[in-house]
This record gives structure tokens, sequence and C-alpha cells, in this order.
């Protein structure tokens, strides 16, 4: 898709017409409809888009929230004494001085507890009480972090279901160290490489959930925020292709035509902001199929799919995929 109709869906999807967008944007009517006639939109006209629709209706760009009763199971309450390893007390204890904005007890518990368990175990109102307290224990970057939270929660909030902390050996979780890489390391393909491939075998992702768990798990550390704009700016580099591919290079150059387009449509798909991200080969298959009329995954892969490497991906797992249709 061009980035003439690409920009048009996006106007579509925030409800907004070229005229409001050029007068919003400050940007000349003539030059907004000209960009139809040249059929190329430049890349600062999705950011204004997506700015501009943020300012007029946050809520609709943030996760929804149900707020839910809180259920302390045998899990959670593990977590919080591991969280107070080595001290003899009660988890009732330990909640009730935390509530109380003991700082003693609000530093260990904030600081080892997974932000997605202290969401199940707090009430927001309680975690609101408590940023006085959060100010002064920690650094900016996190105290910021849980303001943010409690924003969200007002304005639309976070899901508290059916998240759970990412295990280290969780594609997910690599996923996430992959972005972050993919923001650092501007001079190499690799990571670029393996995150098409991660977003392949994983479902589809809450992208406001999926920017959430990325800024939370390296704030601490690293005192940066990773964020839509930071991927996207990293997705507009041209990077090094530095891997060595073996066997057919007919296959191997088709790879790298799939990975670049990757980089591409990430980018924009990200632009557009939608409630989730979905680079499976089912779902592509699925949307192909439907723009070509075929009738069979067979059909498709056979006669439209000019893609080598696609093809003999989508034919290895065709099973699945004719599953899933």
């Amino acid at each position: 898709m061009n980035k003439q109709k690409l920009f048009d869906q996006a106007l579509k999807y925030h409800n907004m017409t070229k005229k409001e967008f050029a007068q919003k944007s400050n940007i000349p009517y003539d030059t907004v409809t000209g960009w139809r006639r040249n059929g190329s939109v430049p890349d600062f006209a999705f950011v204004l888009l997506k700015k501009i629709a943020f300012t007029e209706n946050p809520r609709r760009h943030q996760i929804i929230l149900k707020p839910t009763p809180i259920k302390l199971t045998d899990k959670l309450k593990k977590e919080i004494q591991v969280a107070f390893w080595g001290k003899d007390y009660e988890v009732s204890y330990i909640l009730k001085e935390v509530r109380r904005g003991n700082p003693k007890f609000v530093k260990p518990f904030f600081e080892n507890l997974f932000y997605g368990d202290i969401l199940k175990i707090l009430p927001i109102k309680a975690i609101e009480k408590l940023l006085p307290t959060i100010d002064k224990l920690f650094k900016e970057q996190t105290a910021l972090f849980w303001r943010n939270v409690v924003k969200m929660y007002r304005e639309g909030g976070v899901t508290l279901e059916p998240y759970e902390k990412p295990k280290t050996d969780d594609p997910y979780n690599l996923l996430l160290y992959k972005l972050k890489a993919l923001c650092d390391r501007t001079d190499t393909i690799k990571d670029l490489f393996d995150i098409y491939f991660l977003f392949k075998i994983l479902k589809p992702i809450n992208l406001n959930q999926m920017l959430l768990d990325l800024e939370f798990k390296f704030l601490e550390t690293t005192g940066y925020v990773y964020n839509a704009e930071t991927i996207i700016n990293a997705l507009n580099i041209t990077r090094r292709w530095d891997i060595v591919l073996t066997g057919d290079a007919k296959v191997h150059y088709a790879m790298k035509e799939a990975i670049i387009a990757f980089q591409n449509d990430f980018a924009n798909t990200l632009l557009l902001a939608p409630k989730e991200l979905d680079f499976s080969y089912e779902t592509y298959v699925k949307k192909q199929m439907e723009k070509n009329n075929c009738s069979t995954v067979e059909e498709y892969l056979s006669f439209f799919e000019e893609n080598v490497f696609i093809e003999e991906e989508c034919k290895n797992m065709e099973e699945k995929i004719v599953n899933l249709l």
C-alpha cells in the first residue's frame, strides 16, 4: 500500500477529513491535497495526524480498564514474600504497611514486584495515594511511569486481565529485548531479522500493553524511555545487512525483500496505532486470499504470492493456516 492510500486510511480511522487535518496542523489545504496528486505523503504528516487525534480524544488511544476485585492468589502471595525475602513478615502486614505509605515497605514492594502483579494486588486509588511516597523513593523516570499508569486509569486505563509477567524464555519477553536492541543498535539488521520471525510465532499483541511493558522493563535500569516514537525512528533507518546466509541464493534474496518490506510495514502500522499488532503468516495469507478472491491457501500460494521465501514459509505451515481460516 502506497503512502497516499495509507494516509487516507489513517484519516478515515481517526474520523478526520483532509480539510480538518489542514486546519488543525496549520498546513495549507492545497499542500495536503497536492500529496494525492504527487502520490506521496511525507512521514511528518502521519506523526502530526497521530498527535492531533491523541490530543482530541486521548481515551481512544488508551488501554481499556476494567476494574476488577482484588484477588490475592497463592502465586501473588508468594511474589510478595519473595520481594521481602529474609523478613519474617505476614503478607497481610506487608500490604497494610505498603498502603500506609511506610517507605521501608513501599520501596521493596514497588522495586521487586512486576508492575502487572502490583496492579492486581493494590487498587488504583491506593497506588494514587502512594505517588508522593514513590516520588521521594525512586528515580524521576519510575515515578513518572506510575503517574502515567494512574493517568491512563482515569482516561481509560490499563487492563488487568489476563496478562501475566513474561517468562525469561518467552518469545514475547525476547521481543521486548529485541525492540530495545533495535533502537540502540542502528548499524545492523540482526535485531530486525529476529523481530520479523518473533512476530510470526506470536499471537496478536495488544499494542498499548506492549509499549507499557517495554517502557517499564528498561526504564529503571537504563533511564531511557522506549516508546512508539523511538521504535518508528529506529525503523526509518537503513540498516546494513550483516548476516551471512547459506543455501539457495534466490530464497535469501526473497527473504531480504520480505524483511525490508516488514520494516516499512511495521513503521506504518505503528503510525496508525491499531489496537493489536498481528504480523503472522496466517493473517497475511487470509488478507491476500480475500484480496485476490482465492478459495484455497494452495491457490493463493501457487498463483499469486510473488515472494519465494514467503511462499515456502507458508507452505511449511499450510495445514496450520488452513485450520485457522
